[in-house]
């Protein structure tokens, strides 16, 4: 028997599907470190914001029961200026968007305007140049920032937990239901009080 003579561009042919799956492989590759590495980005960005948007809820857990409390008694405060951590915010608003939630990129951006709003208010309210009701739109500033601030820390945290935590339950702290039920009912009051 005659061995079968292979034609002319069979190995041209061997060679171009060789670097084509070579190529595609290689492509492959790349992004699935990609996807990971996104992936792992992503969530040292959450875990970052949760230990900032924590402290920031602490904060402002006590600043607007204190705003809260001297409106409702008619009674002034002694200095507006306020200090907030933002060192990661800071350092992370160019490249927030590798969260890749754009609803959780939403709200933590509308926290730190909601915190930058409030401040230059009460920079304004200290120079004696806010021309509106002052003590109330501090306080409705802070009542927002904390409750914006508590809904972040609680979502979170749930997003985080299995970095640390082997539960999946979601638990509300009666800590988390006490400053839920103040924020409401400040907001309430504050929002009935600036409509009248």
């Amino acid at each position: 028997e005659a061995a079968q003579v292979k034609p002319w561009y069979w190995e041209m042919l061997v060679l171009v599907l060789g670097w084509v799956l070579g190529l595609g492989t290689s492509y492959f590759g790349h992004w699935v470190q990609q996807h990971f590495e996104k992936r792992r980005r992503s969530e040292t960005l959450k875990v970052a914001f949760r230990g900032e948007i924590n402290a920031l809820r602490s904060a402002l857990a006590a600043d607007a029961r204190a705003a809260v409390g001297a409106w409702e008694h008619k009674k002034t405060i002694k200095a507006y200026k306020l200090a907030y951590p933002s060192r990661i915010y800071d350092a992370h608003a160019s490249m927030i968007g590798d969260l890749r939630e754009s609803v959780l990129v939403g709200h933590i951006s509308q926290l730190y305007s909601t915190l930058e709003r409030a401040q230059d208010i009460g920079r304004r309210i200290e120079a004696n140049t806010y021309g509106g009701d002052g003590l109330h739109d501090f306080a409705a500033l802070l009542v927002l920032a904390f409750h914006q601030a508590l809904i972040l820390d609680m979502r979170l945290t749930e997003q985080t937990k299995h970095l640390v935590e082997l539960e999946w339950s979601v638990k509300v702290s009666e800590a988390d239901a006490k400053d839920q039920n103040f924020a409401a009912e400040a907001l309430k009051k504050l929002e009935q009080a600036g409509a009248k």
